[in-house]
C-alpha cells in the first residue's frame, strides 16, 4: 500500500473546502448581472462596488425602485436614498420620519449614519464662502449649502447631541431637540433624508 503524505491529505482537504465556496461565488450579490463567462462564478471585477471607487458626474446616480424618482441608487456606495426630505425635525422626528416611511412601495427605511451623509460631499468641489458640495447629478434638488442634515450617530461624549452633515463639508454635533440653526441672520430648519441598505454600524 502506498503511504498518503501529510502534505497530499492536506491539500485534499483545503481543496474541498474552498470549491464549494468559488462555485457559490456567484451568490454574494444576486442583484449583479449574469456572469460574462457565462458560467456560474462571477470574478472579482464583475461583483458591484461597495465604497471603492470614485464615479463622477451624472452616471454616478441611478434611478431605484419603481424608476419614476422616488428613490436613487448611488452606484459609488451602493446606499439607496429616499427622495422625500423633511424639513424642521427634531432629532427623535427625523428617526421616527425613517422608520415609518414608505417610498416606492418599499419600507425599511432609516436614518442614515454620519458616514454615509459625507459620502455624498464632492470633495472637488469648493466649500469657500458656504459653496454647495453637492455631487454633480445628485437627483434631489432644493439642496441648501447651510442646512444641517440629522444623521443617526449619537455624539458619544454626550447622548444628548447627534452628529449632522451639511454640503458646505462641515460635520458637527448638535442637541437633538433642534429644529433649525441660525448662520448670518438667516434661519435654516434642520434637514431630513432617508436610506436603504444594509446597516453601516450599531
Amino acid at each position: 500500500m502506498k503511504r498518503v503524505s501529510r502534505m497530499m491529505v492536506t491539500a485534499t482537504t483545503l481543496a474541498a473546502l474552498v470549491l464549494p465556496t468559488a462555485l457559490y461565488a456567484g451568490m454574494l450579490d444576486p442583484g449583479a448581472p449574469p456572469p460574462t463567462s457565462g458560467g456560474t462564478m462571477r470574478s472579482l471585477d464583475e461583483l458591484k462596488p461597495a465604497w471603492d471607487q470614485i464615479i463622477p458626474g451624472a452616471p454616478r446616480f441611478v434611478n431605484a425602485l419603481d424608476h419614476t424618482g422616488v428613490a436613487f441608487l448611488d452606484k459609488e456606495t451602493g446606499l439607496v436614498w429616499s427622495s422625500s426630505i423633511y424639513y424642521s425635525d427634531a432629532w427623535e422626528a427625523a428617526m421616527e420620519y425613517c422608520t415609518t416611511l414608505n417610498s416606492g412601495g418599499r419600507e425599511g427605511w432609516r436614518l442614515p449614519t454620519i458616514e454615509e451623509l459625507s459620502s455624498l460631499l464632492d470633495g472637488t468641489v469648493s466649500t469657500i464662502f458656504g459653496g454647495n458640495a453637492i455631487p454633480t447629478g445628485f437627483p434631489i434638488s432644493n439642496i441648501y449649502a447651510f442646512t444641517p442634515w440629522w444623521s443617526s450617530s449619537v455624539f458619544s461624549a454626550d447622548a444628548s447631541n447627534a452628529w449632522t452633515f451639511s454640503f458646505t463639508g462641515s460635520i458637527a454635533h448638535m442637541t437633538k431637540t433642534n429644529t433649525s440653526i441660525v448662520v448670518g441672520g438667516t434661519i435654516f430648519n434642520m434637514g431630513t433624508v432617508c436610506v436603504r441598505s444594509g446597516q453601516q454600524g450599531p
